[in-house]
């Protein structure tokens, strides 16, 4: 028998990590997806400041966790 919270649980665990390794590779995720977020927006300047700027809280927000 299945229990039903296991999809919640791997989302949480995707979302919070609670391992180091886990949060390393949330890390990395982040700077790979923001890479190429900016490498096709790179010719239109307001969207690269949109872009970087979401980087950046993202970055922000994962500092304060480990603070946390």
């Amino acid at each position: 028998m299945a229990r039903p919270d296991r999809g919640r649980r791997s989302l949480n665990d995707l979302l919070l990590p609670t391992t180091d390794g886990g949060v390393y590779a949330q890390a990395v995720s982040a700077v790979v997806i923001y890479g190429v977020a900016l490498w096709f927006v790179r010719r239109n300047s307001e969207l690269v400041w949109f872009v970087a700027g979401l980087a950046t809280l993202t970055a922000g927000l994962m500092a304060l966790r480990t603070i946390h």
